[in-house]
């Protein structure tokens, strides 16, 4: 699968701001979760898609990001082999905002890619986006042929083919793209009051 991870600069934009506002939101409700409520296990986060607008919340001002996702974006796209030119859009479609009991449900976006943005973000104890292999072999790879898992390091990205499961690692302010037909949720983080919190894009082809 294609992936691609780098970083949007903190200093190019009123982070405080965007971070601030999500504050106030999760605030007025922590479990604003429109999207999956009807479920039979529905998941458990504060986030706006499919709720822009509710006017019981703050819009949040992107305004300041658009163009450095398009810079980053682009910078990706520019990366793979096209048959011919291809023009796109992206929009931001939601945010995320999660702590130490939120969990999201394995999901997948409609779009050619989708991105994450790791807006707070501590690695010692949020979880990153896990990512689900498509591969149908993972779920008896490791009795079939279990030298692969003893000796393949699973955190080297080369070799999460043989994983079920994929969590690759990042960082506040990182930004990441794959194809938006990829499986993946976002497991519980540690129990501590850190919020964790995300904006998605998705990525078009027209």
């Amino acid at each position: 699968m294609p992936y691609y991870q780098t970083i949007i600069d903190k200093t190019k934009y009123d982070k405080e701001s965007i971070v601030n506002t999500i504050v106030s939101n999760y605030e007025i409700d922590k479990n604003r979760n429109n999207w999956d409520s009807g479920a039979r296990v529905p998941s458990n986060l504060h986030h706006s898609n499919n709720d822009y607008d509710n006017k019981k919340f703050n819009e949040v001002d992107y305004t300041e990001l658009i163009p450095l996702y398009n810079q980053k974006i682009q910078e990706f796209l520019d990366s793979l082999n096209y048959k011919q030119n291809i023009k796109y859009r992206f929009e931001v479609v939601n945010y995320t905002c999660m702590t130490d009991s939120s969990y999201m449900k394995e999901h997948a976006h409609i779009c050619e890619f989708s991105a994450v943005h790791y807006l707070k973000f501590n690695p010692e104890v949020h979880s990153p986006t896990c990512y689900v292999n498509p591969a149908s072999y993972t779920d008896y790879i490791g009795s079939v042929l279990p030298k692969l898992s003893e000796l393949l390091d699973p955190t080297d990205i080369n070799n999460t083919w043989i994983c079920k499961y994929v969590d690759v690692p990042v960082e506040e302010d990182s930004f990441v793209i794959m194809p938006g037909i990829l499986s993946h949720l976002v497991p519980p983080s540690k129990k501590v009051g850190d919020l964790r919190m995300t904006i998605v894009i998705n990525i078009y082809f027209d």
